[in-house]
């Protein structure tokens, strides 16, 4: 929620380190750990498996939604979520 916050209210750039190592700190993490781990991109094979798996399943955007291969790309009004979910068997929760 704090990357989220940061990027769409408050226009962050979280793409850079210093504003990533912010966020940590900001909900309790490690300031000095936090920005060890960027540098040193200690994660870099997860989040290269993350990619390539994007790329495997044709996901371009964020968000995406996926139903038994078939997808909706970007942000979507409720009745298309609706519509995806019913399209699949799900039913809606009373």
């Amino acid at each position: 929620m704090a990357a989220f916050r940061a990027y769409f209210v408050d226009g962050k750039n979280i793409a850079k380190i210093p504003v990533l190592v912010d966020l940590a700190a900001s909900i309790g993490l490690s300031r000095k750990e936090a920005e060890s781990i960027l540098d040193t991109r200690a994660f870099k094979a997860a989040v290269d498996a993350d990619w390539s798996l994007s790329q495997e399943e044709a996901i371009t955007a964020v968000p995406t939604f996926v139903m038994n291969h078939d997808k909706l790309v970007g942000a979507q009004p409720y009745e298309m979520l609706e519509r995806l979910m019913k399209v699949h068997g799900v039913k809606k929760r009373k």
